[in-house]
């Protein structure tokens, strides 16, 4: 909820009365007093709350929207965004371990178990020099019960995997573990773009809405690639952090 013990506006700072209401609501929001999902007052309220024209708030709730802190639904009132989920990119993890380790609870549909043929792109990634069967697993990625990404695995033709494993996949890391199988390194390209008329269904959005695409191939210690996936995420669920040092 919205402190109403805020702090009063400087009228005669140079900073704009707008970007003051923002950063106040930015400050609480950051800080948890306003949480993830919870409805922010109305215009009017926060018209009355800070003493300011209707122009003012609107434009202070345009930066916060801009910032990717709130989300104006049509009819409805204007709620804090929930939380971007952020990896740190410097451990190889499987999706389950890092949503874990966000204190998220992990969950997967799958929505197809494939023998397919693969094409010149996977071959690429899989380092096939021939056309040979390869399994292909697409999965719905969700993190507390919320839809959040899309995963389409393709398995090497030389690692064995029973069908009925891949139906129920939780974590195929935790799968080749079991098999044995310790990873050494991945290599991962990411990009951006929109989202089609079925991925924006399944994923809960709408169509054309943006999207991150991370393509991974990952390598086992013997430098052989034991997979190459393709995780598609929203992007106002999902984003990466790099730390660059000189």
């Amino acid at each position: 909820m919205l402190n109403s013990l805020l702090p009063p506006l400087n009228q005669s700072d140079h900073v704009p009365l707008y970007f003051q209401i923002k950063n106040v609501i930015a400050e609480q929001i950051r800080e948890g007093r306003l949480a993830s999902g919870e409805l922010l007052p109305s215009e009017y309220a926060l018209m009355q709350m800070f003493n300011v024209s209707r122009a003012t708030i609107r434009q202070a709730l345009g930066e916060l929207e801009m910032e990717g802190l709130i989300e104006r639904r049509q009819g409805v009132g204007t709620f804090v965004k929930a939380k971007k989920i952020e990896p740190e990119i410097i451990k190889l993890t499987s999706f389950s371990e890092d949503m874990r380790s966000r204190g998220l609870k992990p969950g997967s549909k799958t929505l197809e178990v494939e023998n397919i043929l693969p094409d010149a792109q996977v071959m690429n990634h899989l380092g096939l020099s021939a056309k040979v069967p390869v399994w292909c697993v697409r999965r719905l990625r969700f993190a507390n019960n919320e839809p959040i990404g899309l995963q389409y695995l393709y398995i090497p033709p030389w690692l064995k995997v029973d069908p009925e494993e891949l139906i129920k996949l939780q974590s195929y890391y935790e799968l080749l573990s079991r098999k044995g199988i310790k990873l050494a390194h991945a290599s991962e390209l990411l990009i951006a773009r929109n989202a089609t008329k079925r991925e924006a269904e399944l994923l809960n959005i709408k169509t054309g809405r943006p999207l991150l695409v991370a393509d991974r191939v990952t390598y086992d210690m013997r430098n052989v690639c034991v997979e190459y996936v393709q995780f598609i995420y929203r992007a106002d669920r999902y984003q990466y952090r790099l730390t660059l040092v000189a």
